[in-house]
């Protein structure tokens, strides 16, 4: 079965990631993936190359653009049995695409609850949404936001994100922890993600410096870094960037904070379960569905930033808590949130949706 996935980019980002992840599990399980971007490569694009997926580029500047269609569609050759679209341009090509060659069409949202969307988006999205086969969202909270965008309940389904688990680290832990200025049973608290006004890294900044002797390491980047490098640059805090070995970085961590004010299922909060660490995470989107408070993590509401740095504190001063609460998100993970569960989940997909359509035809 030939399914031709098309997003905008291959840029560094937990959607992005989610499609490196699993093409190539899907092209193990006999699926023959291959992925259209639409505007560039991006970041991911060589690695997913690598890996044997094909993978083109079309190279578009608008959606006017009739060069770059026309590269899309000798890309679409020979013809896909089933299309995949990941973003509002992509579900647009998408459905183009879908209608020439007569085959099935269905969209990823990873668009949070709350997530706004602009009028035109809204629009095209709404103009669209009763040709799609099936919308797939990554959690059950989605699907009330889904629904006002013009999906149809009866077509969502929802498959959970899932990360590849961990290689073995590269550094060891306590020389990553000297180096990031953590001596000793020192406690680190992580935050991974765009630095970004909806993300809250300065609340981070900020709780990490209100509770004496936690340490606090800020990995991404943004717009708001050099806010965030300005907070840090007189407490225990080190921002980092954009950086290859988070893996490692999370190894060397005593609990992650996904605090941001609007999610869906954040990509970070998954490695941070595979990693073995508990979560202080707002109670926000798909959130409460990974993160069971006080059995993988503490829960907070929107914006707590005191109950954030009481969280930090509690943390750092019950270790076998921390422990505790992290082994059971590592357990929580495999079952849930493994990357060969979230493939199993799309195979099921597009074998099911070519099946009805084959029985349509026949």
């Amino acid at each position: 079965m030939k399914a031709l996935f098309i997003t905008t980019a291959l840029h560094r980002g937990g959607a992005e990631r989610q499609l490196i992840t699993l093409l190539p599990r899907l092209a193990a399980r006999g699926v023959e993936p291959s992925l259209l971007t639409l505007r560039e490569r991006g970041a991911f694009f060589e690695e997913l190359t690598e890996s044997g997926i094909r993978t083109g580029c079309a190279g578009l500047q608008s959606r006017t653009d009739l060069a770059g269609m026309r590269r899309a569609l000798r890309f679409a050759q020979p013809l896909p049995e089933i299309i995949v679209s990941q973003g509002v341009d992509a579900l647009v090509v998408g459905a183009l695409l879908a209608r020439r060659a007569d085959v099935p069409h269905i969209v990823i949202e990873h668009g949070g609850p709350g997530l706004g969307r602009r009028a035109h988006r809204r629009l095209l999205t709404r103009a669209l949404a009763p040709s799609l086969a099936r919308v797939v969202a990554v959690t059950r909270a989605q699907t009330p936001g889904l629904r006002r965008w013009g999906y149809r309940a009866d077509r969502i389904v929802v498959i959970p994100n899932g990360v590849e688990d961990a290689p073995p680290p590269v550094r060891e832990r306590a020389a990553l922890r000297l180096e990031l200025g953590v001596a000793g049973d020192g406690f680190l608290a992580a935050f991974i993600g765009s630095l970004r006004a909806p993300k809250r890294p300065l609340a981070f900044v900020d709780a990490v410096a209100a509770t004496p002797g936690v340490h606090g390491v800020v990995i991404g980047s943004g717009p708001l870094r050099p806010e965030v490098e300005r907070r840090a640059a007189n407490v225990a805090v080190r921002v980092l960037g954009e950086r290859e070995d988070v893996a490692d970085l999370l190894g060397a961590a005593d609990v992650l904070c996904v605090i941001s004010d609007i999610e869906a299922l954040p990509m970070a909060a998954l490695e941070g379960m595979r990693a073995g660490l508990p979560l202080v995470a707002s109670a926000v989107g798909g959130l409460p569905e990974a993160v069971e408070d006080g059995v993988t993590g503490l829960l907070l509401a929107p914006r707590d930033d005191h109950g954030l740095a009481a969280a930090l504190r509690r943390l750092a001063g019950d270790p076998a808590l921390a422990h505790r609460l992290g082994a059971a998100g590592r357990d929580r993970y495999l079952t849930l949130f493994s990357a060969d569960r979230m493939a199993d989940g799309y195979e099921d997909l597009l074998r099911s949706v070519a099946d009805e359509r084959r029985r349509r035809g026949t």
